[in-house]
């Protein structure tokens, strides 16, 4: 496809159909292996033999603040694992372990990748690498969020930082909907002619990126899109799709900026992200489809209770009371709050030896 037909393509409706960069999915049980057996059992282990891990005193630290909307909170004395880590989040004020926040991730690239890991035998190694070097910054975003989080995409892109700079400031500036077509035209040919040449081409990446937010066929509008530099030495950042679901400042500019390595001596180390270059797409924006979404308050945390706090005469929440003996979450009912504490030591019995099970069947 030739230049200009791209131009007039991309001020189109992106359908995902139309895009040449091919998907490799990764289910549920998937990720809580990752997660748990792997990523965790990794923490604890170094835990054993330094002392810390880096997250682990990272979550020690933010959860250690004392106060009725605190973000993240750890069971006392209970080890560090997804069950004992608890997020309030931001659409429903809801407190709620890890352990029960499944997702799933797309991952998206060039052909040539694909068959490239393919070639070589490396597309296992390859994916679980990537989708590990993310997981911890993934736990935190995707935990943020008690709805419209369980899908996570990761494009990767054999591109450099300055090409990725460029093309998440066109995607935000273009979400703002102040351009006339023939600047979105003219903003359009700069990213793609820096692009010329590289894989896969800005085109493709960006009718990736818009269908995700766009095409109804694609199921979700995620939260949020990780964009990962494939390359030697290369860092991932994420696009925001929502101003409200960037997490606050206290979590996001406290993040570890290191490789995770409790033994890494390496004073240059930051990490495989790129903290510093996040972006949030403008709302409301003709870029990303409206879904439904709860409005920031606060619901009863007895999942799947509906009931919100409302505001009264006096400017008071009502029809919710807060627990009495964390002081952190509310509920509609003491019924509900009796029944939490039950559903949730029964699901921690069971659910470590139903998940190995699934896992080897």
């Amino acid at each position: 496809m030739s230049t200009p037909q791209h131009v007039r393509y991309a001020a189109k409706m992106p359908l995902m159909s139309s895009c040449e960069l091919e998907m490799m999915e990764f289910s549920a049980s998937k990720i809580e292996t990752l997660r748990d057996d792997v990523l965790f059992e990794k923490e604890r282990l170094t835990i054993e033999q330094h002392g810390f891990s880096p997250f682990e005193r990272w979550y020690r630290a933010i959860a250690s603040v004392k106060n009725r909307q605190r973000t993240i909170a750890w069971n006392t004395g209970k080890p560090f694992a997804s069950e004992n880590l608890f997020f309030r989040t931001i659409d429903t004020g809801r407190l709620l372990p890890i352990s029960l926040a499944d997702f799933r991730v797309q991952i998206y690239a060039a052909k040539g990748l694909w068959a490239y890991m393919e070639y070589y035998g490396n597309t296992e190694s390859w994916t679980n690498i990537t989708i590990l070097g993310l997981m911890h910054h993934m736990l935190v975003f995707r935990n943020m969020h008690d709805f419209d989080g369980g899908d996570i995409p990761i494009i990767c892109i054999d591109w450099d930082k300055e090409l990725v700079d460029d093309a998440m400031d066109y995607w935000v500036d273009l979400s703002a909907n102040k351009w006339t077509k023939d600047e979105r035209e003219t903003k359009f040919c700069q990213v793609a002619a820096k692009a010329h040449g590289r894989n896969p081409c800005f085109y493709q990446v960006d009718l990736c990126v818009r269908a995700l937010l766009l095409d109804e066929k694609v199921g979700y509008v995620p939260p949020f899109i990780i964009i990962q530099e494939a390359r030697k030495g290369g860092k991932a950042r994420a696009l925001f799709t929502h101003p409200s679901h960037c997490p606050p400042p206290t979590v996001l500019d406290t993040l570890p900026k290191t490789c995770g390595s409790a033994t890494c001596t390496d004073s240059k180390c930051v990490g495989l992200w790129r903290m510093e270059a996040f972006r949030t797409l403008h709302y409301p924006s003709p870029m990303v489809r409206d879904l439904e979404r709860y409005n920031d308050g606060v619901v009863c945390n007895f999942w799947g209770c509906e009931v919100e706090m409302e505001l009264g005469p006096d400017g008071k929440g009502i029809g919710l009371q807060r627990c009495q003996k964390c002081k952190e979450v509310s509920y509609c009912s003491r019924d509900h709050q009796h029944w939490i504490g039950v559903f949730t030591n029964a699901f921690a019995k069971l659910l470590p030896s139903f998940l190995r099970n699934v896992y080897r069947h």
